[in-house]
């Protein structure tokens, strides 16, 4: 399996054009990632099918657009086609687990609310002493 990155496409202003890129999904892990040019096909293969957000296939093979995301070679896919990394977990995500729920961020545990001091409220005398801060106008020469 040795899929090759299309070379960018140059405009005549010397701008590269957005490339799309595909991941190729075996038994719900990534195998394999490849730009391309074609926004509509994955590189593939015929044989393999493309897969639709919502309806990933945790088993077999399909090709998956993952342009904008950040998927790498090993990493877990869920049915809903996020992508998280394995985290050394050598079984693929199940049916109903997802991916943004089991990355790195779900493992942390919520110690407490945080305290806060409490602000006591300025008294007016105070209020009245402050010089204006920038943008505002001083009132009290008027009054």
């Amino acid at each position: 399996m040795n899929f090759q990155d299309d070379k960018p496409i140059v405009t005549a202003a010397g701008t590269a054009m957005p490339q799309a890129s595909w991941a190729l999904i075996e038994n719900g892990r990534v195998a394999a990632v490849v730009n391309t040019n074609n926004h509509e096909m994955h590189p593939f293969g015929a044989d393999v099918p493309r897969a639709v957000p919502g309806s990933v296939p945790l088993a077999g093979r399909c090709g998956l657009r993952v342009t904008g995301t950040i998927a790498h070679t090993g990493f877990l896919v869920d049915r809903m086609g996020n992508v998280t990394p394995c985290e050394g977990r050598k079984d693929p995500l199940s049916a109903g687990e997802s991916a943004m729920r089991s990355g790195p961020g779900a493992r942390t545990s919520h110690i407490g609310e945080p305290q806060l001091d409490p602000v006591e409220p300025e008294s007016p005398v105070e209020a009245k002493n402050q010089e204006p801060h920038d943008g505002e106008t001083d009132d009290s020469a008027t009054e």
